[in-house]
């Protein structure tokens, strides 16, 4: 059978073959036909294009003909508008021709060659000279502002030289307070400002408060008194004393502030160890108290604190003689110094507790550039007088040069009067000559028009006309023959897309049929290709069959010879088919299997069986346990379950109060435990469902709060507001969001931070229990913090005592922190808010 079945297709392979050909030389022509059809629709298409081209250029033209022929029409209405005009135009020049030659007969040319000639003689004459005195006088005013100038010049440079000469105090002070002494600086200007707080009188530094009028005396106190003295302050209150030390520790400065009681001063006696004029017989000048300037109760108090008045100086060097003269020289001996200063020398006595001797000791008295604090001050009356009297002077030449300045003035405005006379009566001349010769213009001007103007209506209207309709009839020659030019065009082009048409026709019929017929050679391709395949694959399993039946056939020759059973066979035997004959030997087989029991089943039966029995104890046991730990299970939910539910409940009030607070919107909170079909689920997918309403209508449905239900404020507000109603059953010490007022408008932003404020702020005030140390009874509220990160507050807000604002400038653009001042913010920020609250003020009346 399989051998007649891949015969068959052999010969349907054969057949279909030969069906293939004509169908590929169909396929041929008609690809043909249709590659014709493509180049007759394309040099149709390339004829129209060419048409097209010639049939628009015909347009253009026949366009710019119709635009020339209106041009002309337009040429001839302007044409005869303008001869109207001309025309009239014309009749007026006449009537302004009469009118001018009128206001000329009016004049009297004698008067006005009189008026020209008076014109001339003024200009050439009296004006001339007018005007050459009045530049005298300008030249003499220049030379006189020159000398005024420079006497300007030198006042203000005496002025400021004088100004240098008596200004002594700003180079004090720039001396005092030069490097290294900008502290004591700052502490003199704190001084001065709260010079008004003080209940005595401040005096200080020392060193500003002294005048000393020679180099020398400089030295010689520079030497005697320390750096912390002459910076120091002197002082007539303790209070005030005690303000002063503190600020000076405080800037950590090092000086001596004194109290000296002005009562002291008064009774205070200048005690001399010498006389001043022995000290002068001897070569000694006087004491150091006698060559400073100063307040009294300063100079009392450098007596006091560095015996200024015991201790002597000398102008010059002294001699051996003149020193034992002058310094003690036994121990207890009056009437003489202990102390003595000389320009390079100092000389100190220390009288011996034992005996009559006395330690002479002598070192140099040298001063460092650091230490020379007190310099003189300079005295410049000589040059101030001199620089006065200069000043004198110049100004006495100064008022001169004033009073000459008036007297030129004076001059040159009498000249510019004479000027202004002359000029005006010139001017009435001019005007007079001006107007005659206008008039005289102004008429040939006029007849010189009536000339132009009746030369160019010489030429008729009806030549012009006969010209412009010769060129309309010719333009419109031209069109009539552009326009038959163009019905030919579109004749050849109906043609073409006739042609066009038919072509597209066949060639969309050619392609049918080229596409028909290769679908006719796709289904033979692929029919001859399953054919070939089922041909090839009827090949194997007849080759398969063939060995399968030699070797059948070897093993049944084998078992069951030709010989030995050829007469067993019946003729109903040998008319069984190959099913029928592995029927009938199953059968057979079965009935030997039921004849022999096999030991090998019976045992593999028997443990089957022990298995069974084993895994159904065990099956029992684990039921039993399941129902114990489901009992377990429902003993703990039903502890559980409740509070469970009753914390929703708490969190889910807690929410619909704070959403009641929008609008009167809608919130809930739900517990999950079921399914859609009231199953219970498995713990692991129970979950918390927070349901919401924003508006008030009944029948608006509830909504699940998820990503995509609800808005970006929406989603915000429920998110906030969930947070808070888990104040209360929560005990996590603080919370943080993060830019949650990003997606809410500025309504809800405003009422959320508003309730998180209040929700934060304890309503009793906290009362220390004995366990956290304090002694009263009562109980201490415990509130969650809540870290609120944004980058931006709504302005305005109302903040309760328990908030704190943290504004974080930190970045690369920032300035630096210690450029910051606060107050100048805060007070900005109120300046901003006055200036806001005042438009809207102003603002209010003019909506009114």
């Amino acid at each position: 059978l399989k051998m007649k079945e891949t015969q068959q297709l052999r010969r349907t392979l054969e057949r279909k073959a030969k069906h293939l050909e004509p169908c590929r030389k169909q396929s041929e022509h008609w690809r043909r036909k249709v590659i014709a059809a493509d180049k007759q629709i394309g040099k149709t298409e390339t004829a129209l294009k060419q048409a097209d081209r010639r049939r628009t250029a015909a347009h253009a033209k026949l366009e710019q003909r119709a635009e020339n022929i209106r041009k002309l029409e337009d040429d001839m209405k302007r044409e005869k508008e303008e001869r109207k005009q001309r025309v009239k135009r014309g009749r007026k020049l006449r009537e302004e021709i009469d009118k001018l030659q009128e206001d000329v007969d009016r004049h009297d040319e004698s008067e006005i060659e009189q008026a020209q000639e008076e014109r001339k003689r003024i200009q050439r004459g009296a004006l001339s000279a007018a005007r050459n005195e009045r530049n005298a006088f300008d030249s003499q005013l220049r030379v006189i502002d020159n000398g005024r100038v420079r006497a300007r010049q030198q006042l203000r440079q005496i002025d400021q030289q004088l100004e240098t000469w008596t200004n002594t105090a700003r180079q004090r002070d720039d001396h005092i307070f030069g490097t290294g002494a900008h502290r004591e600086r700052e502490f003199k200007l704190f001084v001065d400002r709260h010079r008004h707080e003080f209940e005595g009188e401040v005096y200080g530094p020392i060193v500003q408060e002294m005048t000393v009028r020679n180099e020398l005396h400089c030295k010689f106190l520079n030497a005697s008194l320390p750096r912390q003295a002459l910076y120091g302050y002197v002082c007539t209150n303790g209070r005030d004393w005690n303000r002063l030390l503190q600020r000076a520790h405080e800037m950590n400065l090092k000086f001596t502030v004194y109290l000296q009681p002005e009562a002291a001063t008064a009774t205070t006696h200048v005690h001399r160890p010498v006389d001043t004029a022995t000290l002068r017989r001897h070569g000694v000048d006087g004491y150091l108290d006698e060559i400073f300037e100063a307040r009294p109760l300063i100079q009392a108090t450098l007596n006091d604190q560095f015996g200024l008045s015991s201790r002597a100086y000398a102008m010059q060097e002294l001699d051996a003689a003149a020193l034992d003269n002058v310094l003690v020289t036994t121990s207890g001996q009056s009437g003489r110094l202990k102390s003595l200063l000389t320009p390079s020398s100092q000389y100190a006595i220390k009288e011996s507790a034992y005996s009559q001797q006395v330690l002479r000791s002598l070192g140099n008295l040298h001063v460092s550039r650091q230490a020379c604090i007190l310099r003189t001050t300079p005295d410049f009356s000589q040059q101030i007088a001199a620089k006065t009297a200069e000043k004198q002077r110049v100004q006495q030449e100064l008022d001169e040069a004033n009073a000459r300045h008036g007297e030129a003035q004076q001059g040159r405005q009498q000249k510019q009067v004479e000027i202004e006379t002359l000029a005006k009566t010139k001017k009435q001349l001019d005007d007079k000559v001006a107007a005659f010769h206008k008039l005289t213009q102004k008429l040939h001007k006029k007849r010189k028009d009536l000339t132009e103007l009746e030369k160019e209506t010489q030429t008729t209207i009806d030549e012009f006309a006969t010209r412009i309709n010769d060129d309309i009839v010719r333009e419109n020659c031209a069109r009539i023959e552009l326009f038959e030019r163009v019905a030919e065009d579109l004749g050849r082009v109906h043609t073409l897309l006739q042609a066009r048409s038919i072509a597209s026709i066949e060639k969309r019929q050619h392609e049918a049929q080229h596409q028909h017929i290769k679908q006719m050679m796709a289904d033979f391709t692929r029919r001859h290709k399953e054919l070939r395949t089922r041909h090839t694959h009827c090949q194997r399993q007849e080759q398969e069959l063939k060995r399968q039946h030699r070797q059948l056939y070897e093993r049944a020759e084998k078992k069951y010879p030709r010989r030995k059973f050829v007469d067993v066979w019946s003729g109903e035997d040998k008319q069984l088919s190959l099913d029928e004959v592995e029927s009938k030997i199953n059968h057979i087989q079965g009935r030997i299997n039921v004849l022999y029991v096999d030991p090998e089943r019976v045992k593999k039966y028997e443990r089957l069986e022990a298995a069974i029995e084993s895994q159904t104890k065990e099956l029992q046991q684990l039921e039993a346990d399941f129902e114990e730990q489901s009992d377990a299970i429902d003993d703990i939910e039903a502890r559980w379950q409740p509070q469970l539910q009753k914390a929703v409940a708490k969190i889910s009030a807690k929410f619909g109060e704070f959403f009641r607070q929008f609008n009167n919107a809608q919130g809930r909170v739900c517990l999950v435990s079921e399914d859609d079909d009231k199953r219970k689920l498995p713990y692991s997918e129970w979950c918390i469902d927070i349901e919401t309403k924003f508006r008030s209508d009944e029948h608006t449905p509830w909504k699940r709060l998820t990503s995509s239900a609800q808005s970006g404020g929406e989603k915000s507000v429920s998110t906030m507001l969930y947070l808070l109603s888990l104040k209360e059953v929560t005990t996590v010490p603080f919370r943080v969001v993060d830019e949650i007022n990003q997606g809410m408008d500025p309504v809800n932003e405003r009422r959320i931070m508003e309730i998180l404020n209040y929700e934060c702020t304890p309503q009793r005030m906290p009362v220390m229990s004995s366990a956290d140390g304090g002694g009263g009874n009562g109980d201490s509220v415990r509130l969650p913090q809540y870290f609120v990160v944004t980058p931006k507050l709504l302005p305005r807000l109302q903040y309760s005592p328990c908030s704190s604002v943290y504004v974080i400038f930190n970045g690369p653009y920032q300035m630096p922190q210690e450029a910051w001042t606060m107050s100048k913010f805060i007070q900005s920020q109120k300046d901003l808010s006055q200036c806001q609250s005042q438009s809207q003020q102003e603002q209010e009346p003019e909506q009114e």
